[in-house]
């Protein structure tokens, strides 16, 4: 091999070590950036999971309140029919008293 044909192959060979060398560069580029995305993608599934559990902690408080209304609801509504109860009782007793009135003065007359 002659001394031209050695150049030429040293020649190739660097140029094809560089070609490697920036490969490998970008290489390790994609991993830095690879790396990085997956960091934040482990953050957004912590802050995730964080949310995730307000929301049903939010879920349990509502439904409480839920219950707790509906009792409340269920209670006036048992005062309401108390009370109307009360009040026909009340104007049935009215009526009683105006027919004995009624009464006493026809037996007066």
């Amino acid at each position: 091999m002659s001394e031209e044909d050695k150049d030429r192959l040293i020649q190739r060979l660097q140029i094809e070590l560089q070609s490697v060398h920036r490969a490998h560069q970008d290489a390790l580029n994609r991993a830095s950036i690879l790396s990085s995305q997956t960091a934040g993608l482990q953050e957004q599934l912590l802050l995730a999971g964080d949310r995730e559990k307000e929301v049903r902690l939010e879920g349990m408080r509502l439904s409480d309140q839920l219950r707790l209304s509906d009792s409340k609801l269920a209670m006036m509504s048992d005062v309401k029919n108390n009370w109307a109860q009360i009040k026909r009782e009340s104007e049935d007793k009215d009526t009683q008293l105006k027919e004995a009135e009624r009464q006493l003065s026809q037996v007066k007359a």
